[in-house]
């Protein structure tokens, strides 16, 4: 299954769709509710170019099999788009129990949103990249945790 090519047409979409001389950088938000789930190293071979070392650890360009959405084979890109949300599986019924990831470009000239209190970031310094394990945090968006508790009242 390929759920890369579908990430990077969304990523590369909205890339540049608000301009790349923004007050503050761009943090973007991309849904994957495939029928076989996007996993985290989807996502870092898209972001970060597909190589055998972990994203963190690549020091050439040119050790990159493939380019990603922040780092290409000539170099770092995107700076004005820094950080990256994804979220795989997320819909109405499983907010409870989905995290959203968080991803940081490791380009040094960037200036990135350091946290996401509802997401959780993800360490790039391992070959197989991971959230931290940041449970929902459903009061960071202002909803009640016990909003979905109980049996719905449709008579009202």
């Amino acid at each position: 299954m390929d759920n890369t090519t579908g990430l990077r047409r969304v990523l590369d979409s909205k890339a540049n769709k608000y301009g790349t001389q923004l007050p503050y950088p761009l943090v973007t938000a991309v849904l994957s509710n495939t029928e076989f789930p996007t996993r985290a190293y989807d996502v870092s071979a898209v972001l970060y170019g597909l190589t055998a070392l972990p994203p963190a650890r690549v020091v050439e360009p040119t050790d990159l099999h493939t380019d990603g959405h922040w780092r290409t084979s000539r170099g770092w890109r995107r700076s004005h788009n820094p950080n990256a949300i994804v979220a795989v599986g997320l819909n109405v019924h499983t907010m409870a129990s989905v995290t959203p990831s968080f991803w940081t470009t490791l380009d040094p000239a960037a200036s990135v949103v350091a946290d996401v209190a509802w997401a959780d970031p993800v360490d790039v310094s391992m070959s197989d990249p991971q959230p931290l394990g940041r449970r929902p945090a459903l009061g960071a968006l202002g909803i009640d945790a016990n909003w979905c508790a109980g049996s719905p009242d449709f008579d009202d």
